[in-house]
């Protein structure tokens, strides 16, 4: 009886050892899942923050390449119209054409300077609610610009060449802040000669200097 015992007893602690190492592998593996969701769902939140369709705010890149300055503009279609959609009253159709002219016309909302003698060469606009592919200057594109959720907006995009590009001193929106009471803030992205500049944009401080 007794040496039936024995081998028993020595086989409890390896089983609680081995039962024991089990749970915390378990543990481990369960630990390390949980964190790595945890980080896939940080990442995903801040990605999805910066591509977020946000009404009010609008994103403006700039580069400025020996006497070429190119600039893309991404905004709601609502800061600038006060809706989302293809515009069907005449008030809306107004809205629409008078915003589609204030695309058209960049030099007359950019704020640069004078000296400067900078024209625009191409131009690109997009946008559903003010008419897809809308022409430009240079290339035209048939590609609509983003709409997810019901959301639409307007994207341009510009290439001007400048005659005295080291008299651009920087941008002054106000002019476009003062016309479209949506747009309350602009983040602005620029790259040129001396490195780069960003600056969040509003109407009391619409201004970047390069």
């Amino acid at each position: 009886m007794r040496a039936y015992l024995l081998p028993c007893l020595l086989l409890l602690p390896l089983t609680a050892f081995a039962a024991d190492d089990h749970d915390h592998h378990a543990h481990d593996h369960a630990h390390s899942h949980e964190h790595a969701h945890e980080h896939e769902h940080e990442h995903e939140h801040e990605h999805g923050a910066l591509g977020a369709h946000e009404h009010g705010a609008a994103e403006l890149d700039v580069a400025l390449e020996n006497n070429e300055l190119t600039l893309a503009l991404d905004s709601p279609a609502v800061n600038f119209l006060g809706f989302e959609h293809a515009p069907g009253t005449p008030e809306e159709q107004g809205k629409a054409a008078d915003v589609r002219m204030m695309l058209e016309r960049p030099l007359e909302w950019l704020g640069l300077a004078e000296a400067a003698g900078c024209e625009v060469i191409e131009q690109s606009i997009q946008g559903q609610a003010i008419g897809l592919g809308h022409p430009g200057y240079g290339e035209r594109s048939a590609q609509p610009a983003a709409e997810q959720d019901g959301h639409s907006d307007l994207e341009a995009s510009y290439r001007l060449k400048c005659q005295a590009p080291d008299a651009l001193d920087g941008l002054d929106l106000r002019a476009l802040f003062a016309k479209y009471s949506g747009l309350e803030r602009l983040q602005v992205q620029f790259v040129g000669p001396d490195g780069q500049a960003g600056a969040e944009l509003t109407p009391s401080q619409p201004r970047l200097s390069f």
